[in-house]
């Protein structure tokens, strides 16, 4: 396999994956609706939906962790994204971990030896590049990785309606309290108190998983790694 088409399978199956991260199931623990509900769960799933999309849009920064199974893949993903900037973490595809840092036009991947070798380096290729560094424009092979460091385009991708969704009362996710929004596709949870901020995706299935979010409007940085090497577009 050719770095090329790692890139290329990577970015893919983040993407097919992200797409239908709202499955049906959840990993939350179900409660009664009664009792401490806020206005927020007595809206219609259209009003919550709306409410987080604007939540989201209006975050500087937030913390997005979580697995998620597509095609017998298993990707792991651990990113802090920072509004304006980009974003910097960790993706692992089938035990194939690289870090990834994305910054204006640029995106910034580093890895060990074998996992270049592992993508389709030579040996000797795959030492060079060990522990590097390696810029590429974020508009090439690598764009819709990149495009994973952007808060906006995430989300826009995430919080993406996929058929009718209802209101499914309120749950806990890690202790919080949230709302769940379901359909045939998935299960959004929206925190019920405070901002309306999107909590957690959850699919259950063999092509599954769920995503966190929190840590919102930290303060983080995101800065361009030094003495990298250029791959070309």
């Amino acid at each position: 396999m050719s770095l090329r088409l790692f890139a290329c399978l990577t970015a893919g199956l983040i993407a097919v994956a992200l797409a239908g991260c709202g499955g049906s199931g959840s990993s939350a623990n179900s409660s009664s609706s009664s009792g401490g509900t806020s206005t927020l769960a007595s809206e219609s799933a259209q009003t919550i939906l709306n409410s987080t999309v604007a939540a989201a849009d209006s975050l500087k920064s937030v913390h997005t962790a979580g697995m998620i199974d597509s095609g017998g893949q298993h990707i792991n993903l651990d990113l802090n994204l920072l509004d304006g900037v980009g974003g910097r973490g960790k993706i692992t595809l089938n035990g194939l971990a690289f870090e990834l840092v994305g910054l204006g036009k640029y995106a910034y991947l580093k890895a060990p030896a074998d996992v270049w070798e592992k993508a389709g380096a030579p040996a000797a290729s795959a030492q060079a590049l060990d522990g590097k560094w390696l810029r590429t424009p974020a508009s090439g092979q690598f764009a819709s990785i990149a495009q994973l460091t952007n808060i906006h385009q995430l989300f826009a991708q995430l919080l993406k309606p996929h058929g009718k969704i209802k209101n499914g009362g309120t749950s806990t996710v890690a202790g919080q309290k949230v709302v769940a929004l379901t359909s045939s596709q998935g299960t959004l949870f929206v925190a019920a108190t405070g901002k309306p901020y999107p909590v957690q995706l959850a699919k259950s299935g063999t092509d599954g998983g769920h995503l966190t979010f929190d840590h919102f409007n930290d303060s983080i940085t995101v800065k361009a790694p030094t003495d990298t090497i250029d791959l070309p577009q």
